[in-house]
């Protein structure tokens, strides 16, 4: 359907549109970013870039209020939700936006302007603790059409948001994923909201935990019904998840019903730890500060210490059961070392040989040296017993939380993945 046209447009300005070879042109106005590459066979035709608006005075009216509104509002804080990797919420959200864009037409040979249109899109992604699906909800925030230029060209000029990555191990629905209409359809709509849910099967999948690692990508394709204009097709978003079946190897009896579950890959989440005075692992929490920031007051000691977990410098868990005794075994022996053979007395309450990083992941005493403590990055120290051991409770409600896993386990490859870093509070 072609919108109104403007009662105060020339007619003959309209006919002369129609007779014009157009070439569709996106551009992000003022952004300065780089052009996409043009498609094979155009020579020096112009193809458009994606350049954000500095004239808003055309935008259309803001949709209705959506129920992820608050992920949407904090989104547009992060100059990473307009990048095409988007901006990481958290381990089960991240969102995508286009704010404040424009389509621009252009006849390839005048360079003269024969139409805009403008919009802002917002595309949110929510992965399940509980099941293997992510779910992806696209929309058309705001988008006009300027009638200055005649509605014609609206009518033969379409627009379509694609979606891809979908196969054999993980299934889109709708099987098709992708919407298509004219400009002028798309700015009279009642509704441009598009749904899309990713899948995967809870036995699919490599290793012991059946992982599933995605790839779906969202495209914007601008074409037009005369074959003499010039479309284009760009992906402007990549949206990266990852599926599992743990089971109950996630944390034992609490991981409760969430046997299966996704997370969004390119989050890296953080376990905080509170030394605060009423903090129930103080003495834990005292020890990672330490290991992390005094080196001096740690052992082994050595100069030049260098202890993961913050920044560049993730840890990853390690979940071979034997890997981890080899760990706490290594620690053990630096706390023999340093405090002797009855560094666990008095009982009670006893103290335990603590460890950072912990012997749960690879980066602990053993592990990450070959076997020789004494030149771990780490710091082991006898502590409160029961400091200690809920601190261990902590983390593993933390593995849970965010699906923390040893992707690796079963599948034949070695290595660390999953990566999450460390934080202290109080």
């Amino acid at each position: 359907m072609s919108a109104p046209m403007n009662p105060g447009e020339p007619l003959m300005h309209a006919r002369r549109l129609l007779t014009a070879i157009v070439a569709v042109v996106l551009v992000m106005l003022g952004s300065g970013g780089p052009a996409h590459a043009r498609p094979s066979g155009d020579g020096d035709r112009p193809a458009w870039t994606l350049i954000t608006r500095t004239d808003t005075t055309k935008a259309g009216p803001a949709r209705a209020a959506a129920p992820a509104d608050d992920l949407k509002t904090e989104c547009a804080k992060h100059s990473e939700a307009e990048t095409d990797q988007g901006w990481p919420a958290g381990r089960y959200d991240q969102c995508f936006l286009k704010i404040k864009k424009a389509f621009i037409l252009t006849d390839l040979e005048t360079q003269q302007r024969l139409g805009e249109i403008d919009f802002s899109s917002s595309l949110l992604v929510h992965s399940y603790d509980n099941s293997r699906r992510v779910d992806y909800t696209f929309n058309f925030d705001e988008f006009s059409v300027d009638l200055r230029y005649g509605p014609e060209v609206y009518s033969d000029t379409t627009l379509t948001v694609a979606f891809g990555g979908c196969g054999a191990l993980v299934t889109c629905s709708p099987a098709l994923p992708q919407i298509t209409n004219t400009a002028a359809g798309w700015a009279l709509a009642p509704s441009r909201n598009y749904d899309l849910t990713v899948t995967s099967n809870d036995d699919a999948g490599t290793g012991t935990y059946k992982i599933v690692r995605s790839l779906i990508t969202m495209d914007f394709a601008v074409v037009s019904a005369n074959p003499r204009i010039l479309g284009f097709n760009s992906t402007v978003a990549f949206s990266r998840s990852r599926f599992d079946t743990a089971g109950l190897a996630l944390g034992g009896v609490a991981t409760g019903n969430k046997l299966s579950g996704a997370v969004m890959s390119d989050y890296i989440p953080t376990a905080v730890f509170d030394k605060s005075a009423t903090s129930p692992y103080r003495a834990e929490a005292k020890h990672i500060d330490d290991a992390l920031h005094h080196t001096s007051l740690t052992f082994p000691s050595f100069s030049n210490k260098f202890v993961p977990g913050e920044g560049a410098f993730p840890l990853h868990r390690l979940m071979d059961s034997i890997a981890k005794d080899n760990n706490h075994d290594a620690s053990v022996r630096v706390c023999v070392a340093v405090w002797g053979p009855n560094y666990a007395q008095p009982r009670p309450p006893g103290r335990d040989c603590d460890e950072y990083p912990f012997q749960s992941t690879y980066e602990g005493s053993y592990t990450s040296t070959n076997g020789n403590p004494f030149q771990w990055n780490g710091s082991a120290r006898a502590i409160d017993s029961t400091q200690n051991q809920n601190g261990g409770t902590h983390l593993q409600q933390f593995y849970i939380n965010n699906r923390i896993l040893d992707e690796n386990v079963g599948s034949g490859q070695t290595g660390p993945t999953d990566p999450f870093r460390v934080a202290i509070t109080g």
